[in-house]
């Protein structure tokens, strides 16, 4: 799969879910437990997995990377704080390289 496609799903994602939720904001329902807002990236996550199996990009993953995916070296109870403390420190430190830029500076 070439990168482009992926940006297409992407972008695909981020249009249709920005246009849904001017109507349906997200965590409201529209039926009962049916969360429209959500609807593009199941839709995308779908059609990913239908093209995907059709040609054949599932089988090039060796057994043994898709066990070493389970591996899960943290409960959750610990692994959510420190990817959320991680996400800060580095979200804090792009802002403080960004404020560096002479012109996106005004924009940070």
């Amino acid at each position: 799969m070439q990168a482009r496609y992926l940006l297409a799903a992407g972008l695909f994602v981020a249009v249709t879910s920005y246009a849904i939720r001017v109507v349906a904001p997200l965590g409201e329902e529209v039926i009962e437990d049916i969360y429209l807002a959500q609807a593009p990236a199941w839709v995308t996550g779908f059609t990913l997995g239908i093209v995907g199996a059709e040609r054949g990009w599932f089988d090039r993953i060796s057994p043994a990377t898709v066990l070493a995916t389970r591996y899960v070296s943290w409960p959750p109870e610990i692994e959510f704080p420190a990817a959320a403390a991680l996400a800060v420190i580095v979200s804090f430190g792009i802002g403080a390289l960004l404020v560096r830029i002479p012109g996106v500076s005004r924009i940070v």
